[in-house]
């Protein structure tokens, strides 16, 4: 009896320790005076109109990371369904290939991204929460 209980123990710990992903999101890349800007968007809207995405950006090396990390609801909160929006600036950078990584809660996202004449190219290391739109 008290090797089953044991047992029963240890997966309610797995499962409530694995947290499933709640948002996913939209992103494109764009160039404006040699820097990058990533527009990024919630796959599905939210209940308030002109909500943004909080976010705080890193740059280490080849990689930036956009660290996601809730919403902001505008003050009043127009009714509406609208996916929520930032444009970050990640900053300058002479490199033709780089990577963006997104991060939320315990979530990470990996893109290789290469710059073009004509924009950019993202191919997907590990997608689970981000997919790209061009």
């Amino acid at each position: 009896m008290l090797r089953s209980a044991g047992t029963f123990l240890c997966l309610l710990t797995l499962t409530l320790g694995t947290r499933a992903q709640e948002n996913s999101y939209r992103f494109a890349l764009d160039s404006a005076d040699e820097r990058i800007v990533i527009s990024i968007e919630t796959a599905e809207p939210l209940p308030c109109v002109g909500s943004s995405i909080r976010n705080q950006v890193l740059w280490e090396n080849d990689t930036v990371t956009v660290i996601l990390s809730g919403f902001v609801r505008p003050s009043p909160c127009l009714e509406g369904f609208d996916p929520a929006r930032v444009k970050v600036v990640a900053g300058r950078t002479t490199m033709n290939k780089f990577y963006l990584r997104f991060r939320e809660n315990d979530q990470d996202d990996l893109w290789k991204i290469s710059k073009e004449t004509d924009g950019f190219q993202a191919s997907p290391i590990r997608s689970f929460f981000t997919s790209y739109k061009n």
